[in-house]
């Protein structure tokens, strides 16, 4: 019998807090009559996140079948919980999870209770058959189901490059980043502008992306070296779009506040379904 991953879906919560986060909602949030900030993206989330145990993957062919077989030999491990073994049939991917962990945020980081680690270590190195099926078992967040009208998805524009302004990933104070990213889409089109969303299928993020361009929009002046087009360094000019945020706040890193930058639109005609950084050189 096939059994099926129950997805956990918490609500849509943008976590920015402090000078960034008023910047943010100056930016983005909707006034009342007196002036005052819609601060619904801005709720503080729960003070713990749901947590498994990817214990395989597998993209090939016969993957529905070897992801059951595993199962199956895992149910019947005396030390585990059969009812905590968890399979999904998806797309383009068979999985086996194990298990629900509610984790704590230490420190703006997720901090691995003893429970996970140590059904972690067990399941690692459990052998089959003289293999060790589970050897790449890794942590994860609970998958979010996706979510947002196909219509913004990235994958569904038309064009080959787009603006990448921000991404939402899930922290101490969001726990829901496709929903956080498909709220911001709907603000940024509310304001006129063609906004996209883009859920990641290998890693927890969300990406925002505005604006479609072809192949003219990264223009080569030698092998190594290129610059954006004019039509797209009048939208990186706007204040909006001058930046690439993390869950609404600008990143510093090694002294530089990350720019926005031009990215592949995510479709079998530009060689590859998963977004690919176009930055400009120098």
């Amino acid at each position: 019998m096939t059994r099926r991953i129950l997805i956990v879906s918490c609500l849509g919560l943008m976590g920015a807090c402090g000078d960034d986060a008023l910047q943010f909602n100056r930016q983005w949030g909707k006034q009342d009559r007196t002036g005052k900030r819609d601060w619904s993206l801005m709720v503080q989330a729960k003070a713990t996140e749901a947590w498994t145990i990817e214990c395989v993957m597998f993209d090939d062919a016969d993957r529905a079948q070897k992801t059951e077989r595993l199962a199956s030999a895992l149910e019947r491990v005396r030390q585990i919980r059969p009812s905590e073994v968890r399979v999904s049939h998806e797309e383009d991917r068979s999985r086996i999870f194990y298990g629900s962990y509610d984790l704590k945020f230490v420190d703006g980081k997720i901090k691995f209770s003893p429970a996970l680690n140590n059904d972690l270590n067990f399941i690692r190195f459990l052998s089959f058959q003289g293999s060790y099926p589970f050897f790449s078992v890794r942590p994860i967040p609970v998958p979010i189901e996706d979510t947002g009208p196909p219509e913004w998805d990235l994958g569904n524009a038309k064009g080959m490059y787009t603006l990448h302004v921000g991404v939402m990933y899930n922290d101490e104070e969001l726990h829901d980043y496709k929903t956080a990213a498909v709220d911001w889409v709907r603000v940024l089109r509310g304001d006129g502008f063609e906004a996209y969303y883009y859920h990641h299928p290998d890693s927890p993020r969300s990406d925002v992306c505005v604006g479609t361009f072809g192949p003219d929009a990264r223009v080569e002046d030698r092998p190594d070296s290129h610059r954006y087009s004019e039509e797209v360094l009048r939208l990186q000019s706007k204040p909006e779009f001058r930046w690439n945020l993390e869950n609404g706040r600008k990143i510093i890193r090694n002294g530089m506040t990350n720019q926005s930058f031009l990215v592949l639109i995510p479709r079998p005609e530009n060689l590859d379904k998963r977004l690919r950084t176009q930055r400009p050189a120098g």
